[in-house]
């Protein structure tokens, strides 16, 4: 009885063992999780995110920083020659103010109908193939451009070149792509700083043709030159592993994180790369919808706002300049000048002088500063909780703006802090979307978000032009409050990214 006792113990144990020894190989070939997706993910495999990880940030990103940067400040060029387009054409063609900014309406109008369709395309047909398209219709535009008998014209050719502006911000997304984690916020930032560099760049080049030659297509040809350096240098830059990867292209995507580490002169994880599930759909509006509802929602309020407040102090700042602040009597202003302003249809011929292009170029590198500091503390504080800190610096600093007869160093301390505050905040939510979304919907969602806030950048001149004419204190207070409203929602932001893997679907 003993013995018969003592063989099913034994029998017992026996099965135990087997069963833990199975239970430890299942855990060895465990599912890889990340974030609500999980993908087979064996001992001897490795995922696209690890692979990037492993080889680090080496000469392979440096290279991919460099074309990044030019396609960057290209796209900041094009984007920031709209404000100074209107005096220039003015000396040529006889133009109305209602013609200048109809000129920048369609020009924002045709990004944001173009950011909608270059972000699905990216995630359909891939990245480099559709940015160097756009690059390449970019300077057949630009071009035209430059060449316009008529302001007619000027509206046809700069709205079309409008249609492909978002292929060149959209290199941010690849960029991305082979960032490793730990580092990907701050090389993500990097590009911030070169679309400063970009929009300084516009405004040094307009004052030393128009001051000189005086040819505004000269200008227009010239800028269209930073593209053209991109797509000489395009073979820098590679195809997106993760976007060849679900596409099912595995051998292409092999081949890239190859080429990837014997740049780095790092070897890739052991193992075989590991594959995505089969039908995974891509660039779905839908999908982008439904993966959560309430990210949706609060993207899409914070894009339409943080463009709307940032467009609105770029607009305010040579007001706020000149008067000291926003404590300036409007009505007493537009009293005065309203008679000079009816009677003058076309826009008066009046060059540039020296001084307004250094006082645009001084209030244009405003932003460089809260730039650099988003780009040091970006690493060190959740994405949302810095976002959230940024805006409150801005609302302290926009109610600031509103007190009566601030010194000048004061109020060009404070509107430096100001535009530098948003504008670094901006550059976070631009990270915090790529990182939000996987690679099937990636470029689709930053295009998506990019096209819906430009309603933001439509409905801002109503209130930092038309509003802060006649009541200027009342256009900062709203500007305060879409900042402070702004600021709830991103804390109620459902996950942060920082630290998060990049997922492939």
């Amino acid at each position: 009885m003993n013995r018969e006792f003592s063989n099913s113990v034994n029998d017992n144990l026996g099965l135990l063992e087997n069963k833990e020894t199975e239970l430890l190989a299942s855990y060895e070939t465990a599912s890889y999780s990340y974030g609500e997706n999980r993908v087979e993910h064996h001992q001897g495999s490795y995922t696209i995110e690890e692979a990037v990880n492993a080889v680090g940030f080496g000469k392979f990103q440096w290279k991919l920083t460099f074309v990044s940067s030019l396609a960057w400040m290209a796209e900041a060029c094009e984007v920031m020659i709209l404000s100074l387009l209107g005096r220039l054409l003015a000396c040529e063609w006889l133009i109305t103010s209602f013609q200048v900014a109809l000129l920048s309406s369609v020009v924002f109008i045709a990004i944001a109908i173009g950011s909608l369709i270059i972000g699905k395309l990216e995630d359909v047909y891939g990245r480099k193939k559709i940015i160097i398209s756009c690059s390449c219709m970019l300077i057949v535009f630009g071009t035209l451009s430059s060449v316009s008998p008529s302001i007619k014209w000027m509206f046809v050719f700069r709205g079309f070149l409008g249609l492909f502006v978002h292929g060149l911000q959209s290199a941010m997304v690849l960029y991305m792509e082979y960032l490793p984690t730990t580092k990907r916020g701050q090389a993500a930032m990097s590009l911030a700083v070169f679309w400063g560099i970009g929009s300084l760049l516009v405004i040094v080049i307009t004052m030393a043709i128009m001051t000189t030659i005086n040819s505004w297509r000269s200008v227009l040809l010239i800028i269209v030159v930073p593209i053209a350096l991109f797509l000489f240098f395009y073979k820098w830059y590679p195809k997106s592993a993760r976007y060849l990867l679900v596409s099912g292209k595995k051998k292409e995507a092999e081949i890239s994180l190859t080429k990837m580490a014997e740049e780095n002169g790092k070897p890739l994880p052991d193992g075989n790369l590991v594959l995505p599930p089969s039908g995974i759909q891509h660039g779905s509006i839908t999908n982008l919808v439904n993966q959560n509802k309430s990210l949706f929602v609060i993207l899409c309020y914070a894009w339409i706002s943080l463009m709307f407040t940032y467009y609105g102090i770029t607009i305010l700042t040579p007001e706020i300049i000149t008067h000291d602040g926003l404590s300036f009597n409007g009505e007493e202003r537009q009293n005065r000048s309203g008679d000079d302003v009816i009677s003058n249809k076309y826009i008066e011929c009046r060059p540039y002088s020296i001084s307004e292009y250094l006082e645009i170029l001084w209030t244009t590198a405003a932003e460089l500063p809260g730039i650099f500091a988003s780009y040091f503390l970006v690493e060190r504080f959740s994405r949302r909780r810095l976002m959230c800190m940024l805006l409150l610096v801005y609302v302290a600093c926009t109610l600031f703006l509103l007190i009566d007869n601030l010194p000048t160093a004061v109020l060009l301390l404070v509107l430096f802090v100001d535009r530098g505050a948003i504008a670094g905040c901006f550059q976070i939510l631009v990270l915090y979307t790529i990182e939000a979304y996987p690679t099937t919907h990636r470029a689709l969602a930053f295009g998506f978000y990019s096209s819906f806030g430009r309603f933001g950048a439509i409905l801002t001149p109503f209130v930092a032009q038309m509003l802060a004419e006649i009541q200027p204190r009342l256009a900062g207070c709203i500007y305060a409050l879409a900042a402070f409203l702004l600021t709830v929602f991103i804390f109620y932001l459902p996950f942060d990214t920082k630290g998060k893997e990049l997922q492939e679907h």
